[in-house]
């Protein structure tokens, strides 16, 4: 989350606002897992056959990635403000590390962790929408991964503020 051009200050205010919807996203994400746990009626937990488990693995996985970044974004940012209060220098030594933009390691996982969370996701429309056409041959499905991967979203911007 670190960008070298903005202040810790509005880093801080950004990651507030991040943590805030990461809440609200937290919430969904409790009631998706309750309707893909327990039956429609009632709190009963649904037979191990009834339970859509792609489905509820790509959600848990898409729910620990997402985690993971966040936990190293608010991370980060902590011991940025630790720093700040050590030295008022910072801002000098944060904007000469521009020129040498070596990726982290937390920039790497974050990083990977976004690429495998949108390889997840396109794998759910890809799936949800063949087995709702019916598509069963190799070749349509082919062809149904990469129309949904036409530009909608683009990784790589993902892992530019990263310096990967």
């Amino acid at each position: 989350m670190s960008d070298k051009t903005v202040p810790a200050s509005q880093e801080i205010i950004a990651l507030f606002l991040a943590a805030t919807l990461y809440g609200l996203y937290l919430s969904t994400f409790l009631h998706c897992i309750r309707w893909l746990l327990f039956v429609d009626q009632g709190w009963k937990l649904r037979r191990l056959s009834a339970v859509k488990w792609p489905t509820l693995i790509a959600t848990l996985l898409i729910f620990a990635f997402s985690f993971i970044a966040v936990f190293l974004a608010i991370l980060e940012d902590v011991n940025e403000v630790r720093e700040l209060e050590k030295t008022s220098t910072i801002v000098q030594a944060r904007a000469s590390d521009t020129d040498s933009a070596r990726p982290t390691v937390s920039g790497i996982i974050v990083c990977t962790t976004a690429n495998l969370s949108d390889l997840i996701a396109d794998w759910i429309l890809v799936y949800r929408v063949g087995s709702y056409m019916k598509i069963t041959s190799r070749g349509d499905i082919s062809y149904l991964s990469m129309a949904g991967r036409s530009g909608v979203y683009n990784p790589s911007s993902i892992c530019a503020n990263y310096g990967t």
